[in-house]
């Protein structure tokens, strides 16, 4: 039996997300995800951090003391701080075991296939990252 999609996953949908990131509500849960991060982020050690999917303009890896930062997403946005990579994020093409840090943002509520994001994040994290 096949389950009914509860909303559709596409590229308008992940634009929905970044437009009600524009809105006041949208701002304040990012402030609150921004602070949480702040908190976080510092703590982790590492050569080289990946954001994976930008909904938002935001460097969200700013708090991290993590040198060389990348942003991947089918058309991302030139962010002071990250190097863009304009890919999939279901076919990320970096090598196995090479990143220290990998940031999901609300990526996994808009693509097709979640589980391969998440397999794909794992398998570019190194080993204990």
């Amino acid at each position: 039996m096949k389950l009914p999609r509860i909303w559709s996953r596409s590229d308008a949908t992940q634009q929905q997300l970044a437009t009600w990131f524009l809105h006041s509500l949208g701002q304040e849960f990012l402030a609150l995800e921004q602070a949480l991060l702040e908190d976080i982020l510092p703590d982790l050690f590492g050569y080289h951090a990946l954001q994976l999917g930008q909904v938002t303009p935001s460097h969200l890896l700013q708090g991290s003391r993590i040198l060389h930062k990348l942003l991947l997403d089918k058309q991302p946005l030139t962010v002071s701080g990250l190097s863009p990579i304009a890919a999939l994020p279901e076919q990320i093409p970096l090598a196995n075991d090479s990143i220290d840090v990998v940031l999901i943002h609300h990526l996994l509520e808009v693509v097709d296939r979640p589980h391969a994001v998440l397999r794909e994040a794992a398998r570019v994290t190194i080993p204990e990252g």
